[in-house]
């Protein structure tokens, strides 16, 4: 009875055995997770890559592909390799980098593409510079940056991007043109139209001025109510103070007992 029962074990455990042989790839790869491509051969990669092309998927029992290379690489050997610095490859299956070295161009920043400088830089040797200060370029491709010439002319700007001037044409209202570029005006002064080259004093003594602290000052007009006048410029009036017309150039003080609002046009 116990040489029938060894016989039956041994059975069992021959059975394992030669399930475990017959499933060895599979059991490896599922359950210790090893590539078993990397220590034994057991299965032969794929190794007659084109240049251009790169191996993928050579794991396991899988023999894997030749794949082109992306767009922005270039394949030698089975290896796709990125394409850096000014250099760049535009469709799939490179096997060599060009080089972006065509003035008013520049590489953009997945190496795909050597194109067109945008408006507000200009471009040498593959590369785009920021036009600064009081110069410009309006158009893509630019190889230089153009000065901005003219009375009251300053250079105009794209407010989305960092250091871009796209133009140069009169400076606005609130402003004047010097040297290329448009100025604020500032303190007492002012321009009411585009194209200024010059701010213009806002006189004082008769009511009118600018409001203390703006920049940009495109009017001279009555400081309005809850304000007076100095020197062309329009002030709140001071606590306990206060002025209820346009174009006042003294605030009024409260009643004994009573104070002004916040806006200083009355007393409470």
């Amino acid at each position: 009875m116990i040489k029938f029962v060894y016989l039956i074990l041994y059975i069992i455990i021959l059975f394992i055995l030669l399930f475990i042989i017959y499933n060895y790839y599979y059991i490896i790869e599922k359950y210790v997770d090893i590539d078993i491509t990397h220590f034994g051969n057991f299965i032969d990669c794929v190794n007659n890559c084109s240049d251009g092309q790169q191996l993928i998927g050579c794991k396991g029992l899988s023999q894997g592909s030749c794949e082109l290379c992306p767009a922005g690489t270039a394949g030698t050997g089975g290896i796709c390799r990125r394409c850096t610095g000014k250099y760049y490859s535009s469709s799939r299956g490179s096997t060599s980098c060009s080089l972006c070295n065509t003035n008013g161009k520049r590489v953009n920043s997945n190496n795909t593409a050597c194109e067109l400088c945008p408006a507000g830089t200009a471009g040498t040797g593959g590369g785009c510079y920021y036009c600064y200060a009081n110069t410009y370029s309006s158009k893509e491709g630019s190889t230089t940056c153009s000065l901005c010439e003219g009375s009251g002319n300053g250079v105009i700007s794209d407010p989305t991007a960092y250091y871009s001037n796209i133009g140069c044409g009169p400076c606005p209202a609130g402003t004047y043109g010097y040297d290329g570029g448009c100025r604020y005006c500032t303190g007492n002064t002012y321009s009411s139209q585009e194209g200024s080259s010059t701010c213009y004093v806002c006189e004082g003594g008769n009511g009118r001025g600018v409001n203390i602290g703006n920049i940009g000052n495109t009017t001279c007009e009555l400081c309005p109510a809850g304000k007076y006048e100095i020197n062309g410029i329009c002030r709140r009036c001071p606590r306990n103070t206060y002025s209820s017309i346009e174009g006042s150039t003294e605030c009024s003080m409260c009643p004994t007992g009573q104070r002004s609002n916040s806006n200083r046009t009355a007393c409470f």
